[in-house]
């Protein structure tokens, strides 16, 4: 996967101390569309990588439950979750620590 980002330029395009926001739509299980979220999840540590472990700063959540846990992992100090959906699920366990040693916000977001 990493070749996959590497070839798109992810490292041309991303900078220490750029402001990042990464919206990763998986598609339908088997769909020619569908992204595992084990990729989604590469995407984010690369982004991190480029970031020089900054991390991101927004991360649009529409999968829920599989990916959430992680997602907060990726969060930049002082970045936004936002929940718009929870297409693998509606219940996720939330590590308070990382909420506030990150000073992350948390929004709902309807996208109907």
């Amino acid at each position: 996967m990493g070749a996959a980002f590497d070839a798109a330029g992810l490292d041309e395009l991303i900078r220490p101390g750029d402001v990042v926001a990464i919206k990763v739509h998986c598609g339908e299980w088997n769909n020619t569309a569908y992204l595992r979220p084990v990729y989604a999840r590469a995407l984010a540590d690369r982004v991190k990588e480029l970031t020089e472990g900054r991390g991101v700063d927004v991360v649009f959540d529409h999968i829920g439950a599989s990916t959430f846990e992680k997602n907060i992992v990726s969060l930049a100090r002082g970045g936004r979750y936002v929940n718009c959906g929870v297409t693998s699920g509606h219940l996720a366990q939330l590590h308070l620590g990382q909420l506030f040693t990150k000073h992350a916000q948390l929004h709902g977001s309807f996208m109907g």
